[in-house]
């Protein structure tokens, strides 16, 4: 038996240099799990994974039936308490060679970038860049080609994907320690620390249950997309910009004087969205409510990273006017600031009157603190209307209003490296994530949205025995009440809605509506951006849209909205609405797939939805299902009915 435990769970195979420090950092890791396993299940837990271990080794290296044979003996006789913890520890051991891997990925990647300077490594941001020189590219012609990419990354609650955010967040402080590890500069007292931290993190690990002892909600969900929100993409997206661009400029030297101006040569190539809180396509527990909470908690990240980035700029800016000029523009900037704060409020940070820039940046903090503290009090829903909020930030255009405000004075007085420093990263991500930080796409089946449409034309007596009408007779009635000169109809049935008594709709119809007004009033309060799209899943008719859209535009009047009329939480409805959220088809059936284009054909000819397309900027999003057409046709069948669809 090995006495470091796991540690020579990679011998066997072919130790190059290239794989050295990864084998090096596994067999570490290892005999750190080993010594907790010893202490925490004794030695009967370490002499049964390592009994495994052994075995298991020698079937990779060559197989034999005897040994196998043994080892389905030893395993089969384990007490099941015994078995569990024995599973339980090849699963942290996993978790550990897996962050191993990853680590070893970066430190290749920044071992060929020191060893190959000039040379572009495969699918790097480089070789793309040069690869398009190469192609014969000018410069402004490879700039508006990237200019024009839109990659959205669309986060969902998968259930295949149930690590807790505990186990995350211990995963992602060994791997920083691992970076820690390997620093040459380290001294062995420093080293002894590092090893008694990650044997720390690995003891707490062992110590952690991977399954929550209550079933996850979808708020659970929720906080573990904002946990990668947060721990990677607020600071990935940036930084994956500031270095597209940097390849740019090096592949292309007329650039670089743009970019070393203070020039952002890209702002949205990738673009984040979300379903979790939104997707409630079987799934009772998306609850408008649920929606709602998920806006709010999703913009009170996005206000709290930005407080934490103005509050390290006022540290750092501490530019006397007495030694660099500071823009006009600026300084009346601040004095209108400090007066619309006169008194100073309890907590205000004051600073020198030669500070401008502290003083500037003090101000957008308080005003930060204000909206946080607002966004906190509409938790409560979107009828809430807090008070003693005035002075906030009310869009995130006014933010980057100031942000500019500080860059043009910055770079009037030579600050260039200063404005594409931390600024220029707050300027960034305020651009990819404004105040919304990701928005929220509601998604329903196309029965659902087809009963409630039915439910609301009967109660109101626009149309009694809408269900039986034919798709043509459909398409009319919907297109007549989407039209924009009937737009004041619309608002007349969304009154007559707003008068129904309780039991006149369903549950299941006055919840969709519920969420169609929340999704209006998040766009009102938080900006467009927050809530855009409205997904329709199996999608068959021209009608399955239209219905979706006709619910939008009710939610949007505010049918049963508790706030008055013309409040900034219920915009007005006339005839220069714009569409209030994309309607986008799911086609998720072989037969579907094969009707697509006539169907969107006849859904592009109604004048009613060409108006509220060319609101969309004239773009139809259209969703191919992949799983549930493959559900459907099989796999070969799926993949060429996919393939004619797209063509």
């Amino acid at each position: 038996m090995a006495s470091d435990g796991l540690a020579a769970s990679t011998g066997g195979r072919k130790t190059g240099d290239r794989f050295r420090p990864l084998h090096e950092e596994v067999r570490f890791l290892g005999a750190l799990l080993g010594e907790v396993l010893r202490e925490q299940g004794g030695e009967e837990l370490f002499v049964a994974v390592e009994r495994v271990r052994l075995a298991t080794r020698q079937l990779r290296q060559g197989f034999d039936g005897r040994v196998e044979q043994e080892l389905t003996g030893f395993l089969s006789g384990l007490p099941t308490p015994l078995a569990l913890q024995v599973a339980r520890a090849f699963t942290v051991y996993f978790e550990l060679t897996n962050l191993a891997e990853q680590h070893h990925r970066a430190r290749r990647r920044r071992e060929y970038q020191r060893l190959h300077p000039h040379q572009a490594q495969p699918a790097s941001l480089r070789a793309l860049a040069l690869e398009l020189r190469a192609r014969g590219l000018a410069a402004g012609e490879a700039l508006d080609l990237v200019r024009n990419l839109s990659i959205e990354l669309v986060l969902t609650a998968h259930p295949t994907e149930a690590a807790r955010r505990t186990v995350l967040g211990i995963l992602r402080d060994l791997y920083a320690l691992l970076d820690r590890r390997e620093n040459p500069r380290t001294t062995p007292a420093e080293q002894d620390e590092i090893r008694e931290r990650i044997k720390e993190l690995i003891t707490l690990r062992w110590q952690t249950s991977e399954i929550r002892s209550r079933r996850p909600e979808v708020i659970d969900e929720l906080r573990r997309v904002l946990f990668f929100m947060d721990a990677t993409l607020f600071d990935g997206l940036p930084t994956l910009h500031e270095a597209l661009e940097r390849e740019l400029a090096r592949a292309y030297p007329e650039l670089a004087s743009r970019l070393s101006a203070g020039e952002r040569l890209l702002v949205q190539v990738v673009r984040l969205r979300s379903w979790v809180g939104g997707d409630r396509d079987g799934n009772p527990e998306v609850t408008a409510a649920l929606t709602w909470e998920a806006l709010c908690r999703q913009r009170d990240l996005a206000i709290r990273r930005y407080m934490r980035a103005v509050r390290l700029l006022m540290a750092r800016f501490a530019q006397s006017s007495r030694l660099v000029p500071v823009s006009p523009e600026l300084m009346a900037s601040v004095a209108a600031d400090e007066e619309a704060l006169s008194p100073p409020p309890l907590g205000f940070i004051r600073w020198s009157e030669d500070e401008p820039y502290r003083r500037k940046l003090a101000a957008m903090y308080w005003r930060l603190e204000l909206l946080r503290r607002h966004n906190l009090a509409l938790q409560a829903g979107w009828h809430e209307r807090p008070e003693g909020t005035a002075g906030r930030y009310r869009s995130a255009q006014e933010f980057m209003a100031d942000l500019r405000l500080i860059e043009r004075s910055l770079l009037a007085a030579r600050g260039q490296a200063i404005a594409r420093g931390g600024l220029g990263r707050l300027i960034r991500q305020v651009e990819l994530f404004g105040f919304h930080l990701a928005p929220i796409e509601v998604r329903q089946h196309s029965d659902v949205y087809g009963h409630a449409v039915a439910e609301v034309l009967r109660a109101t007596g626009v149309e009694p025995r809408y269900e039986a009408l034919e798709e043509p007779a459909r398409q009319g009635l919907l297109g007549r009440l989407l039209d924009a000169p009937n737009l004041q109809e619309l608002a007349g049935l969304s009154g007559r809605l707003a008068g129904l008594p309780p039991r006149a709709l369903s549950q299941a119809t006055r919840e969709l509506l519920r969420t169609f007004e929340a999704a209006a009033a998040a766009r009102a309060e938080m900006g467009p951006q927050s809530v855009d799209t409205c997904l329709v899943s199996m999608a068959h008719e021209p009608s399955d849209v239209l219905e979706a859209l006709l619910l939008a535009r009710l939610g949007e009047a505010g049918w049963g909205m508790g706030s008055p009329a013309g409040s900034p939480l219920r915009p007005p409805l006339g005839a220069d609405t714009p569409a209030p959220l994309r309607v986008v088809p799911i086609v998720e059936t072989i037969d579907d797939l094969r009707a697509a284009p006539a169907t969107l054909g006849a859904l592009l000819a109604l004048p009613a939805f060409r108006r509220h397309l060319s609101s969309w900027g004239g773009v139809l999003e259209v969703m191919l299902g992949y799983s549930d057409t493959t559900k459907d046709g099989g796999y070969l069948a799926a993949n060429w009915e996919l393939y004619r669809a797209q063509r």
